[in-house]
């Protein structure tokens, strides 16, 4: 899977079976998933959930996840969330989003 970002979209291509295209005009958030997105989304490559909850997703548990502007959520994995995110924050001419915070690791007695 390859994720292209443009002036003006961002395009997840999965070899030549499927193309998707996400005008950045359509996005209202960008939100960095570091957790584990599997559990979340379903694990099909280029699936669908339901028509509002969408994941493309091969081998990544990270990813970027989309609000769009219709309420729908896009997610789509990542080996690097963070670039992917800051690459579509350029795009779209906003500051970068923060990563989140990483998870606290619980210590034993």
């Amino acid at each position: 899977m390859t994720t292209e970002v443009f002036a003006d979209r961002l395009v997840v291509v999965n070899g030549m079976s499927a193309r998707v295209n996400l005008r950045h005009a359509d996005v209202a958030a960008v939100t960095v998933r570091t957790d584990d997105i599997r559990g979340d989304y379903n694990q099909r490559n280029i699936g669908e959930v339901s028509n509002t909850r969408i994941a493309y997703v091969v081998a990544a548990s990270q990813g970027v996840q989309l609000e769009m502007r219709d309420s729908r959520l896009i997610l789509i994995g990542s080996n690097d969330p963070a670039a992917l995110a800051a690459a579509l924050a350029a795009a779209r001419g906003e500051p970068a989003p923060a990563a989140p915070p990483p998870a606290a690791a619980s210590i034993g007695s």
